[in-house]
């Protein structure tokens, strides 16, 4: 359900540009003497970051350095999409330790996939960052109510010129008529350098950009680096187009630009979406850079233009890694190259056949195998260990049925004598785990209740059936590893624990019968 795996897909997006957002800080700095205009493009970059999910692959990406994990379907999964339901969730999180921390509580095993305790916190979660989202659009959605209060009487200068009473800065309204809005306060000398600050931002298309930005931060709004991102790219923003009118009118406006600045100055940041407003915050830097402005030489010019072209790709791009999550290069091509593959058949539904491989390359110290599933260009859509300690058996068929191919995970398991028999059956359109079909039976074979022998060959069965139709892919049941591809029949469900008493069955009994015998001895026994 969208309910548990949007939040995923969310908080990936905006640990990615949480990055860049420091990334872009930190070019900032060797920036500082370019023209403005250069630090202001690139906040482009955390812009794209924070609203499309995905981007291209590169041997160049400045995400590497963080050890990113394996880029999936065009993101980086930094927490997987469906965490919730997964057998053994993990996150890889560019914090060091964190993710330690986080993996160690998180619920593994049967505990995992027979209650599904996962759900309840992402669905609070996805319901707060929604319930966030609708707080800041009504805040700007009321804050755009009053300041049209203050523009009731305002008198057309011109065009899309307009000279109001009640305002006490200037700025700019609207997305496909943009208007401009001038206190009536202003000398004639003022009009003109105020009105080009305001021309040149509906020319660079800059209140459309603003209100993407604060579109944005209302879907980040949970991430302090998108709020220091909005703010410096406003103050960038500014100082630009403060640029963009010192060039076309000359040094000789520096002193009353620089007043204007001040008197116009409302004292305040408003973190609304709009308006663009010329004497709006960070008045103290604006009239500092205004004064010390000289034009820039042509070498610093080529050089920044060159800079952020160069920074703008490598920040886009997601980094090329291998199947582990380890930077791209001829060693990990060379693991690659040595996952064995174990089928290949249609299981995103794109009418193209998908790759399944076993990944052993962690098996050596006795950790794990991973099933890795690649599309045909080699990317990893998606990917599932199974290990020999007690919480991380598993085991992975793939499924036919009617022409089309499944998933099945398939996890019996034994607690102290407390039973969860979990399967599900699934596809992995668009690279996540849609559930067809999904059963979970439970029981005690300690003699506490009497077992429900019918529902229990019905699960079987049930079971069994799926089974028949299998290959196995992968498998860790019992603590040792089974691969595939090789028939499934060896994973039969017959409820192996009954063969611990033979003695209680007579040649010919069948499944239920074995079953209500061996309940009335466990019960008659407290076993």
């Amino acid at each position: 359900m969208w309910c548990y795996t949007l939040f995923p897909k969310i908080l990936n997006m905006s640990l990615t540009a949480g990055i860049v957002v420091v990334l872009v800080l930190l070019a900032r700095l060797p920036l500082k003497k370019a023209p403005k205009i250069f630090s202001y493009v690139l906040w482009a970059v955390v812009l794209f970051r924070l609203i499309c999910p995905i981007s291209f692959s590169s041997d160049f990406s400045l995400l590497s350095v963080l050890h990113a994990p394996a880029v999936t379907n065009g993101s980086i999964a930094y927490i997987p999409v469906d965490i919730v339901h997964m057998a053994n969730p993990q996150v890889a999180l560019p914090l060091p330790g964190i993710s330690e921390v986080i993996n160690e509580s998180l619920p593994q095993g049967a505990e995992q996939t027979a209650a599904d305790p996962l759900e309840a916190p992402m669905a609070i979660a996805t319901l707060l960052w929604l319930g966030g989202i609708a707080a800041m659009l009504i805040y700007s959605a009321v804050y755009l109510l009053s300041l049209q209060q203050k523009l009731v009487g305002a008198v057309r200068l011109r065009e899309n010129i307009y000279l109001a009473d009640h305002i006490a800065t200037p700025f700019v309204i609207g997305v496909i008529r943009p208007k401009i809005y001038l206190p009536s306060v202003l000398s004639e000398k003022e009009l003109a350098y105020i009105l080009l600050h305001e021309q040149t931002h509906i020319r660079r298309f800059d209140h459309i950009v603003k209100l993407v930005a604060f579109l944005a931060l209302a879907l980040h709004w949970f991430n302090p680096l998108v709020w220091a991102a909005f703010i410096l790219s406003g103050k960038d923003m500014e100082m630009s187009c403060d640029e963009a009118v010192m060039k076309k009118m000359g040094d000789g406006i520096r002193a009353e630009y620089s007043a204007s600045l001040l008197s116009l100055a409302t004292g305040r940041n408003h973190v609304v979406g709009i308006p663009l407003a010329f004497g709006e915050g960070d008045t103290k830097n604006r009239m500092n850079y205004v004064l010390s402005y000289k034009k820039p030489a042509y070498q610093i010019v080529a050089l920044a233009v060159a800079a952020c072209v160069v920074l703008a790709v490598f920040l886009m791009a997601n980094p090329r890694t291998d199947g582990n999550g380890n930077d791209y290069d001829d060693t990990s091509q060379q693991a690659a190259d040595s996952w064995e593959i174990t089928g290949n058949a249609d299981v995103n539904r794109d009418g193209l056949k998908e790759a399944f491989y076993l990944d052993k390359s962690h098996m050596g110290g006795g950790s794990w195998v991973t099933l890795r599933v690649c599309d045909g260009s080699g990317n990893e859509i998606w990917n599932e260990d199974a290990g020999i300690s007690h919480v991380g058996w598993n085991s992975l068929f793939l499924c036919e049925q009617n022409g089309e191919y499944y998933l099945l995970r398939y996890h019996p398991t034994m607690y102290q004598g407390y039973c969860t028999y979990v399967y599900t059956l699934f596809t992995l359109e668009g690279g996540t785990e849609h559930i067809v079909h999904s059963n979970t039976i439970g029981f005690d074979v300690n003699g506490v209740n009497k077992l429900k022998a019918p529902k229990m060959v019905a699960f079987a069965e049930e079971v069994n059936a799926l089974l028949g139709k299998s290959t196995l892919l992968l498998s860790s049941d019992g603590g040792n590893y089974s691969f595939g591809p090789s028939s499934a029949d060896q994973f039969f469900e017959r409820y192996s624990w009954l063969e611990q008493t033979p003695e209680l069955y007579a040649d010919g009994d069948d499944l239920e019968t074995r079953l209500v015998k061996y309940s009335e001895y466990a019960v008659s026994n407290k076993k």
